[in-house]
């Protein structure tokens, strides 16, 4: 019972984690805000799709190949930028949340 509840405990901590989406970065002749919010959206839908569906022994690579796929009409180097950064700060902390305890604790 006690790691089931330890379980629930890190998905909840990764939901969380997951509900920032990337930052939104200076307007560009071509890139709006509305071309920013549909990096959101996608962001959204695939963090929405991650709670729902990763396990423990989710890898991070799937993690960031998810994220890659949902977002992969925004055209914008800068949105993509912004993307990547906080992919990595998602599996960066990923990590922290469902790495092996050591000795048990």
């Amino acid at each position: 019972m006690r790691a089931n509840h330890s379980t629930t405990n890190n998905i909840a901590s990764f939901a969380r984690l997951l509900e920032s989406p990337p930052a939104l970065h200076d307007l560009t002749d071509g890139c709006s805000l509305t071309l920013q919010y549909a990096l959101t959206t996608a962001w959204g839908v695939a963090a929405n799709y991650l709670v729902h569906s990763a396990r423990i022994d989710t890898p991070p690579e799937t993690v960031r190949s998810l994220f890659q796929a949902f977002t992969r009409h925004i055209n914008c180097q800068e949105c993509l930028r912004k993307r990547d950064q906080r992919i990595e700060q998602v599996i960066e902390q990923w990590n922290e949340i469902f790495s092996p305890r050591v000795n048990g604790s």
